[in-house]
Order: structure tokens, then sequence, then C-alpha cells
């Protein structure tokens, strides 16, 4: 049975595309998949707040890694790194939390058809999250965790939530969120740009909209205990977006 979209996004989209590799439908699921650089790149577009990050070939990595670190100009509290083959840069093996020694050995890996390397600073989360932008630029839904988006993309734990009325322009929150975690909610929303002016919704009115399309973010502590916002991907591919949770593809 075809699953939902729901269900590709809680049990992991490459996961499907791995197990259902060789059929139509892998084809259908990998065309959701963008490479890393190409999500960043969004981000950049979009003057989302982002990471540090770096694309690199992995022979030059392996060979000067202390450089490539160099040029995030961090000392970030761990790496995130994928690899991929620079035919479409989709990510076959990826990792969190690496340290320095352990991004360059996952670099010299030999058990896939890689040649790019992928290297993004991963602060310690707060807080992480995902929001949907529905086609209307009015519907949202936004699931938060305390932690890392694993809890919420593989295991299903949702912490928070929020939900944006398409009419009346008002959110409703779960009853877990108290006062400073929706607004720390909140926040994440306002950052999304309006379509029609490109920039972010400082205001929270009615008559706001908000770029459609799947966004990923995560709240870090910085020196003074204040949370940053970074966000981490945004894919505006149609299915995976869809606010229908029980749809299929």
């Amino acid at each position: 049975m075809t699953p939902t979209h729901q269900e590709i996004r809680n049990f992991g989209l490459r996961e499907y595309v791995k197990a259902a590799r060789g059929t139509d439908f892998a084809g259908k699921l990998d065309r959701l998949l963008l490479s890393k650089q190409t999500i960043m790149d969004n981000l950049a577009r979009l003057a989302l707040p982002s990471l540090p990050h770096i694309t690199l070939p992995i022979s030059r990595f392996i060979d000067k890694p202390d450089a490539a670190f160099q040029a995030l100009d961090a000392q970030p509290d761990a790496f995130y790194a994928s690899l991929s083959h620079s035919k479409d840069n989709k990510p076959l093996l990826r990792k969190f939390a690496l340290d320095k020694q352990q991004t360059v050995e996952l670099a010299k890996t030999d058990s896939y058809d890689v040649d790019t390397i992928f290297i993004r600073e991963e602060p310690t989360r707060e807080y992480s999250g995902s929001v949907m932008v529905n086609d209307d630029q009015r519907s949202i839904h936004l699931e938060m965790c305390r932690g890392h988006l694993a809890r919420l993309a593989h295991a299903g734990y949702v912490d928070y939530s929020l939900k944006r009325d398409a009419f009346l322009g008002s959110f409703k929150f779960n009853e877990e969120a108290d006062q400073p975690t929706r607004q720390t909610m909140l926040r994440a929303i306002q950052a999304i740009p309006n379509p029609n002016t490109g920039q972010p919704n400082r205001e929270l009115s009615r008559d706001c909209e908000y770029l459609p399309g799947y966004y990923e973010f995560l709240f870090s502590k910085i020196g003074s205990g204040a949370l940053k916002l970074a966000f981490t991907e945004y894919n505006d591919v149609k299915p995976f977006y869809k606010l229908d949770p029980e749809s299929s593809l």
C-alpha cells in the first residue's frame, strides 16, 4: 500500500526511497529529495537564517580537512555531514553530531558510490521543528520537539504544535505550549517570507500570507542564553508539504 505523506515524513523519506528502489514509486519519492546544497541555496534565496556550511569534493576534503573546517569560521558543538555523488548531489549517507575526526572518517567510507561531501555546523539544539504552509498561503501547521528533529521525524514525539486558521488568521496551540514556548514557535513563523513582498511577516495579522512549502528549523542557545533561530530545510515540491496527512503520492 502506498504510504501517506505523514507516514513518509515520520519514517524518513530516504528510508522509503531505499525500500522502494527499482519501482515506479521510488521515482516519485526520489523527486522529493533535494541535495543539501540546493536546500542551503533555497534558504539563502529566501533570506532565511541558516547555519555555516561547505560543499566540496571528498578527495579535497580528505587531503586538507583543516582547510574545510577553517572555512566554516566557527567552533561549533558538532557537525552534520552527508555524502553524495556529484551527478545529482542527493545524500546517500548522512550523520549528525560528528566531531572533526568522525567527519573525516565518514568521508573515507567506501560503501557508497560518492564523491562529494556536504558539511554543516550542528549546534546543540534546544528545539527542532517543521512547518508546512499550504498553497492557500494562509494555512500553517507547525510541530516542534525538544532536542533533535529525529525525535519528531522518526519517533513521532510532538512536544508542541500550532495550526493557523486560514479564514480567521488565528493560531491554535496545543495545551503543552506555555507562553514563552508559543512565542518561540511564532518566531519561526514570522521568519517565513511573504510571497508578495519577499520579506518576513513581522506582524501576525489576519491578512498575513506565507510562502508555501515545507520548512525545518532549530533553536540553539547563544552566549547570553537567548535562543537563536536557524532553518535547515526548505522544500517547495508540492507533494511533500500537502497539509492533508491522509493523502498519498
